[in-house]
């Protein structure tokens, strides 16, 4: 599959603690006004193949947690919460996130295909999408990698009469093999693209279950 694409401007190499609001340098070596981005295998793939028919799913409502739904990386040290000092994602990690969950869904050629909110009135089922962690974390403020841990809640909803088919909660963590942000950012990648990966897969489950049951 393709790997979904976060980008991570770095334009300083500070912590900043929440909420006491002191600095510490932690990447020292790293340079500056840098743009870190995922990008996928530079392996040529063949186009996944549709099925002969397939049920679209709408992306409903979208919840994230609200330190970290904005455009700061967040990182927990020793259960405090931390920002890079002026390190910020190319746009929101919600919207990111989105993007990215998007993505999976039209590389993969599963049985169901996620249309965005309005894109498709007619969609039998809804999505929603509650995060709750997308954060790199370390026991403490030293000098160890952080482990990148996602998590969030998917609630599959019958559009006809609204009820909830499937409910499932996803999560992964995946250590950086550094500590330093080059190393951080292949980790949001890959616990990101575990989870979803697994949550095409559900989908698709759930959905083939649905029809076979005759639930729509």
């Amino acid at each position: 599959m393709n790997t979904p694409r976060l980008a991570l401007t770095i334009t300083a190499i500070a912590f900043c603690s929440a909420p006491l609001g002191g600095c510490i340098t932690v990447f020292p070596k790293s340079p500056q006004a840098s743009l870190y981005r995922f990008e996928p295998d530079p392996a040529p793939k063949p186009a996944p193949t549709l099925p002969a028919s397939f049920t679209t799913v709408a992306l409903g409502e979208e919840t994230f947690r609200s330190e970290e739904a904005g455009d700061r990386l967040a990182i927990i040290e020793g259960g405090r919460l931390a920002y890079v000092a002026d390190a910020r994602w190319a746009a929101p990690a919600e919207i990111l996130f989105v993007d990215a969950v998007v993505e999976t869904f039209d590389a993969q050629a599963g049985a169901t295909r996620l249309v965005r909110r309005g894109g498709l009135a007619a969609s039998p089922y809804l999505l929603g999408l509650q995060v709750d962690r997308f954060e790199a974390v370390r026991p403490a403020a030293d000098d160890s990698p952080p482990t990148v841990v996602v998590r969030f809640r998917a609630l599959l909803i019958r559009s006809k009469d609204r009820v909830l088919v499937g409910e499932r909660t996803f999560e992964s963590s995946t250590p950086a093999k550094a500590n330093r942000l080059s190393a951080i950012v292949p980790a949001y990648d890959a616990a990101l693209s575990t989870t979803l990966e697994t949550l095409t897969a559900w989908v698709d489950d759930e959905v083939a279950g649905q029809q076979q049951a005759g639930g729509y």
